[in-house]
């Protein structure tokens, strides 16, 4: 059986997929595993890492840019990203051509398209091509690509629960989003093996500041202020940060004593060992990121992206708020950090509040969706060869 594994953009795909390879080769040693990303992704040395691929290939595709509760006439106005959006869409017309030759090379008996733009290519060749294929969301608003390719798709997996998608119900599973092996309930013991894996040490406090994959500007911006107040506050309080590449001066004008609690990284291989050692997260609202930690069980505070399309981080908090499973903070407010200050603040100082916290984000976690989605995968096979 060959399975083309689609999906790229971030992180927040290509670690999913990672995932439901593992479970694959577990449930069929003969499965061929073919993972599909776009050009230029800057995930090539995740994919690398990983035992369970067994081919790589790359194709063209375009990304449609488009800004939540942007006005219009801003949007007639932006000439820069028309510009982009119109290269773009003749970017995804080639990478439809190179999806076709992926498809004629491998000879593919299903596909899982996580989404991203890589599957709007993918998809509609495999659509051509009858191969079949299922979908997966992990956002509460599901993504623009899966939206335009799910018309063909088998099944319509999904992250969250039902009520948020308006994909046919008879093709529709909830299964949570696909996380690897690493992750699981992290306990007290589990902390401290985290900490001197990061040579942290062992009391004190630590908190875990993450933006995604390929970090969040503004979020380092604001959380640089935060963070400089915490240091001074707190002295045993220590500080991990994901910046992404584009902040190398971030904390650069902080004494440098406080700086030694401090520890940026552009990227993490071993995120569950990031996350893993603190006490407190602070994150942006990616559904894959929140999977993550309700896994792990940590107290987070969420800071979501309202400008991402179609407001899914907003509504991915909201939903988790509701649960009483998280905090969430306004990104605006980070301009002005009191009200971060004492939030982070009162958590810190308040066990019985991270506890509850941890609880009700614990209750919404599932470890099993990559083993259910390689299930879905294997009776899909199964039913094509009856």
């Amino acid at each position: 059986m060959t399975v083309l594994l689609v999906g790229g953009g971030t992180g927040g795909h290509i670690k999913p997929l990672l995932a439901v390879a593992h479970e694959l080769k577990k449930q069929g040693k003969h499965t061929r595993t073919v993972l599909v990303a776009e050009k230029g992704t800057k995930f090539d040395a995740l994919a690398k890492s990983s035992t369970d691929i067994d081919v790589q290939e790359r194709v063209r595709a375009g990304k449609f840019r488009r800004y939540h509760n942007e006005r219009w006439y801003k949007k007639l106005l932006d000439i820069k990203t028309f510009g982009q959006n119109v290269t773009d869409f003749f970017r995804t017309i080639a990478g439809f051509f190179d999806a076709l030759g992926v498809i004629r090379r491998t000879q593919p008996d299903v596909a899982f398209i996580k989404g991203g733009f890589v599957g709007v290519p993918m998809g509609l060749a495999c659509a051509i091509r009858c191969v079949p294929y299922i979908t997966h969301d992990s956002d509460t608003h599901p993504g623009l690509a899966n939206r335009i390719i799910g018309r063909w798709a088998r099944i319509h997996a999904v992250g969250m629960p039902e009520e948020f998608y308006a994909y046919p119900k008879a093709k529709m599973k909830f299964v949570g989003v696909p996380l690897g092996k690493e992750y699981h309930r992290v306990n007290e013991h589990d902390m401290l093996v985290y900490r001197e894996r990061l040579d942290l040490p062992k009391s004190g406090q630590v908190i875990s500041i993450t933006g995604g994959s390929l970090g969040a500007q503004r979020l380092n911006i604001g959380m640089e202020l935060v963070v400089g107040i915490l240091v001074k506050e707190h002295p045993g309080l220590h500080i991990l940060h994901q910046t992404g590449a584009s902040a190398k001066q971030l904390y650069s004008s902080l004494d440098p004593e406080l700086r030694k609690r401090i520890r940026t990284v552009d990227f993490v291989n071993d995120l569950a060992c990031f996350t893993g050692a603190a006490d407190l997260v602070v994150a942006r609202a990616g559904a894959t990121t929140i999977s993550e930690l309700a896994v792990q069980h940590k107290p987070v505070i969420l800071v979501p992206n309202a400008e991402l399309t179609g407001g899914h981080q907003l509504k991915n908090a909201k939903h988790l708020k509701r649960q009483g499973a998280v905090e969430i903070l306004d990104e605006t407010t980070l301009r002005h950090p009191t009200e971060a200050v004492e939030m982070i603040d009162s958590l810190l100082r308040n066990p019985r509040r991270r506890k509850e916290l941890s609880q009700a984000i614990g209750k919404l976690s599932s470890d099993n969706a990559a083993a259910s989605i390689a299930t879905m995968i294997v009776s899909l096979l199964q039913e094509r060869e009856a």
